[in-house]
This record gives structure tokens, C-alpha cells and sequence, in this order.
């Protein structure tokens, strides 16, 4: 069970200040939510496979010319330099 001290600690780690009704509040908040997790674990669930099939869905990691050819590529560029996009400062030195 979550008690009120708990709530103060934790108020304390987080650097807030609550106010008593708020202490009060989030202490019976956070006991519902161990409660619920308590129902959870609780939970029987016989020849449950908690295994499931794991399918990659991801695509091979293919070389492919995404941009299409570099001269089509840097005709839409505002300004290229040789095989450069080329843009303006971004960091001062």
C-alpha cells in the first residue's frame, strides 16, 4: 500500500509541492494501479502460449538510388556545389 509518506518522498524527489487533498489523491490513485497490476499478475492463465510468432516486418536493407540520378537530384536544389547540395551556415565559428 501506498502511504502518504511515500507520496511526500516522492514529492520531494520530483521537486513539486502537493497539497494535502493532492498527497491524498495520488496516494489512492497509485494504490488502484498497484492493485490493478496485482489483479494481473494474479492471473491464471493455464496453457496460455505466451509465446507468439515474430514475422520481420521490416524490409531487407536494400542499396537502392532512392533519389533517383544525381544531376535529376540537384536540379531541384536551390544551389549545389559539384555533387553537393549546398546550403547556407548553420553554425558560427
Amino acid at each position: 500500500m501506498i502511504t502518504i509518506e511515500e507520496v511526500k518522498n516522492l514529492e520531494k524527489l520530483s521537486r513539486i509541492n502537493l497539497s494535502d487533498a493532492e498527497r491524498t489523491k495520488y496516494a489512492a490513485q497509485m494504490n488502484d494501479i498497484v492493485d490493478y497490476i496485482n489483479e494481473i499478475t494474479n492471473l491464471d492463465l493455464g496453457d496460455t502460449n505466451t509465446e507468439s510468432a515474430h514475422n520481420n516486418v521490416f524490409r531487407n536493407d536494400v542499396n537502392a538510388n532512392a533519389l533517383g540520378h544525381r544531376e535529376k537530384a540537384l536540379k531541384n536544389a536551390p544551389d549545389a556545389l559539384g555533387n553537393y547540395y549546398k546550403v547556407s551556415q548553420v553554425i558560427k565559428q
